[in-house]
């Protein structure tokens, strides 16, 4: 008589194969092997340097939330319909990244400088004066925040916002592509 056992194993295989969703969850792909790698630009420390992983970039807050609403600019912050847009949960991840980097100077040299890279999303620093721009990479952080708090209608964020408490150096979010 031949045993049944291997035809019950195949065919509860196939049926946990037929249950399993063709899509993972939203959930699933919070998973910390699917956010995308922050890129730290060139001089910028490293994740590893700083003690942080990914998964710490995309999951935990690290904006003081009482400086919402504080007047931290001396220009208008400007959310960019002409740039492309980028991926809002890698927006935060840059933000927080470079909220890590704390009283580190983030620096520019007369050029647009890159702070980071995340999934589709650049954080890139400007000058208003054509030249050299320095301020706390905590503070260019709180710019970064108004622009993902402020400009993003849904799941795509873009803008430019001064530095906290800085009228030279300007934070701008897009896509790296665009």
């Amino acid at each position: 008589m031949r045993s049944t056992k291997p035809l019950l194993c195949l065919a509860s295989l196939c049926l946990g194969t037929l249950a399993a969703p063709t899509t993972p969850s939203r959930y699933f792909l919070h998973s910390h092997s699917f956010y995308p790698e922050v890129i730290p630009g060139e001089e910028m420390p490293s994740l590893a340097s700083l003690g942080l992983t990914n998964n710490d970039l995309y999951t935990k807050s690290y904006f003081p939330e009482a400086l919402f609403g504080t007047d931290a600019h001396t220009a208008t912050p400007n959310c960019e319909h002409d740039i492309a847009p980028c991926d809002k949960a890698s927006a935060e991840a840059l933000a927080n990244y470079l909220y890590n980097l704390g009283t580190q100077d983030c620096r520019l040299k007369g050029r647009p400088t890159e702070f980071a890279i995340a999934g589709d999303c650049l954080a890139q620093g400007s000058s208003m004066a054509e030249g050299f721009a320095s301020s706390y990479c905590r503070d260019v952080a709180i710019g970064a925040w108004w622009i993902v708090n402020n400009c993003s209608p849904n799941s795509k964020t873009a803008g430019s916002a001064l530095a906290y408490g800085n009228g030279n150096l300007i934070i701008t979010l897009k896509s790296k592509a665009g």
